[in-house]
Parts: C-alpha cells; sequence; structure tokens
C-alpha cells in the first residue's frame, strides 16, 4: 500500500527554498494550484486529491518529515515511509522528538497530526530519503502499542517479507529489553506473526481469528498447500485441514493490477472454489466489510467461522 519515493516524494515543493523571484511559485499557491501541506511544503493539488488515500496518507508524512525541526516521523507514518504496509488509511501525522518525552501544546499542533511522548533514542532513527524515522523495529513497537493487536500483526508480517535479516527471533529480544506503555500489545502481535503472509488483508483476518479464539479452531495455516487435481493451489488460510478462508482484496477486481480482465478473475476463482468444495473444503470468501467489527464488537467474519465449526460439528454427530 505504500508507492515508491521517487512517485511520492518527488511531488513536494519546499518553500523554504523560494526566492523573492519566483512569482510563478507564489501564483500557484494564491490560486490553488498548489496545495500547503505544512507552512514550509507544498504539492500539486490536483495530482494529490487523485491520489488513493493511503498514497495521501504518505504524502502527508513526507510533508511533515521534511518540515520537521526537532521531530521524528513514528508509528505509522514511519511504517509508510520505510516501505511497510498498514492497514489505516488514516492520514494523521504521527512524531515523536529524539530523547525527550515532551510534546508541543495542543494550540501549537498542525491538524491532523499525533505527537507521542515517549522519547525516542538517536540509535533508533534512521534517514530514509532525507527523512528521519524511527528504525524498522522501533516502528513495529510502535505501531502495535499505539494501534493494537491487528495492526500490528499487519506490519509484523510486511517487514518479515520486505527485510530479509529481520526475524521473530529479532522482533521477540526488541521487545524484550523496552520497558514502554503498551510494550505487551507488542509481544502479542510478534506471537501471532506469520512471514508466509501475503498481504496486509490476510494477515488482519488470521489476527482476528487468533484473537477470537473460537471453541474448535486448533490450527490456522498461512498460504497452506492443497492438492487439487493432480496440481498443488496456495488458500489463504486453512483452519483444522478443512476450511478454507480466502480474502478477497478489491485490488484484484480492477482489471489492471492482476493483468486479467475482472470477469476472467472472477470465472478462475469460482472454478477454484468449486474445486475445493468438490474435495470435502468448506469455502468462506471474506471481504474488508466481513471484517469491521458491528457496533456489538463483533466481526462478522469470525462469526460465519463460527456458523461453518457449528454446522460441521452437528454434520459429525449426525447418525
Amino acid at each position: 500500500m505504500c508507492a515508491g519515493p521517487v512517485t511520492l516524494g518527488g511531488m513536494l515543493t519546499d518553500l523554504r527554498r523560494l526566492t523573492s523571484y519566483d512569482t510563478a511559485t507564489r501564483a500557484q499557491l494564491a490560486d490553488g494550484t498548489l496545495l500547503s501541506l505544512t507552512p514550509e511544503i507544498a504539492v500539486d493539488a490536483a495530482t494529490y486529491r487523485r491520489l488513493p488515500p493511503w498514497e495521501r496518507a504518505e504524502v502527508r508524512a513526507r510533508a511533515f518529515g521534511m518540515a520537521a525541526d526537532r521531530a521524528v516521523l513514528c508509528s505509522l507514518s514511519a511504517a509508510r515511509i520505510l516501505g511497510i504496509e498498514v492497514l489505516s488509511w488514516d492520514d494523521t501525522v504521527e512524531l515523536g522528538y529524539v530523547n525527550s518525552d515532551r510534546t508541543p501544546p495542543k494550540s501549537q499542533r498542525a491538524p491532523r497530526t499525533r505527537y507521542y511522548g515517549s522519547r525516542v533514542p538517536r540509535t533508533e532513527i534512521v534517514v530514509v530519503d532525507g527523512l528521519r524515522v524511527t528504525g524498522v523495529e522501533r516502528t513495529l513497537v510502535d505501531v502495535a502499542r499505539h494501534h493494537g493487536v491487528v495492526e500490528g500483526v499487519v506490519v509484523i508480517d510486511s517487514a518479515l517479507r520486505r527485510f530479509p535479516g529481520l526475524n521473530v527471533q529479532r522482533l521477540t529480544a526488541a521487545g524484550e529489553h523496552l520497558r514502554l506503555r503498551g510494550i505487551a500489545t507488542y509481544r502479542r502481535a510478534v506471537q501471532l506473526c506469520d512471514e508466509k503472509s501475503e498481504s496486509p488483508k490476510e494477515s488482519q483476518a488470521r489476527a482476528l481469528i487468533h484473537l477470537a479464539a473460537l471453541p474448535g479452531v486448533k490450527k490456522v495455516r498461512t498460504q497452506a498447500r492443497v492438492a487439487v487435481g493432480g496440481r498443488q493451489i496456495r488458500v489463504d488460510l486453512l483452519i483444522d485441514g478443512w476450511l478454507v478462508v480466502e480474502v478477497d482484496g478489491q485490488i484484484k477486481y480492477d482489471g489492471v493490477t492482476y493483468g486479467k480482465p475482472t470477469d476472467q478473475v472472477l470465472r478462475e476463482e469460482r472454478q477454484r472454489e468449486k474445486a475445493l468444495q468438490n474435495l470435502g473444503y468448506t469455502v468462506l470468501r471474506i471481504g474488508h466489510a466481513d471484517m469491521v467489527p458491528a457496533a456489538d464488537g463483533s466481526v462478522p467474519m469470525v462469526d460465519l467461522i463460527a456458523q461453518a465449526l457449528a454446522r460441521r460439528a452437528r454434520h459429525l454427530t449426525t447418525p
């Protein structure tokens, strides 16, 4: 969900470099062609508004990172700059201070910014594309403790895919020596991580299943291989060897990203689903809405899995 730095970083104009002779840029600011994201950094307004929300969030993070004097990008904002996939589309920029737990008063904060009071040691800061951000391990810690286990699992899975030298042992050690509020949430996220996960939505679904602790669920496998008609196919999640959970992201149906027309993608999915059902698997197709908690806290996907478990239990006990 994070675009590359050349595409998004190159969109920004540093207004601090304006000369008194640059009337063209000043005219663009006046007529709204350029949009000021901070007092110091502007972006082409039309291009910015055409971006999908997750890319707008990254552009805002880059703008504040360019303008920051003493602050450092952290949590989800740092994850976006590091190229770590996240669930949230919220464009709130998250910041902390180097070796300081003081935050500016609310009257001095820009709209849609969030400052955290836990100090960030210099040893936990890296520079990416000229922006100061928390390093990978500290970023994962902060995302989990500020945004919860599910978002923590998503970013940890993504980081394990993206950074070959990263492993569960390193992540576990990173959480052992820190004494930060919410660190237990990070440790729980590490316990639930799986580098075989291929997308944020898949990580989200797996985390929600584990957290639901449904009676009867013993094992959840990620990207499990299933023999179908003499060939091996992979399914997103396989619960206890019989319940397949396929997580659908809308991007696969855009007719562009996967290099196939939408109707072809749908036909192939139906054929695959039918082949699995003919072998005795139960298949659940899960979308974004199925993972959004209802007002009472229940999650539709979890309810669907519980219902499938109940049907199987009745079938096994019926003479």
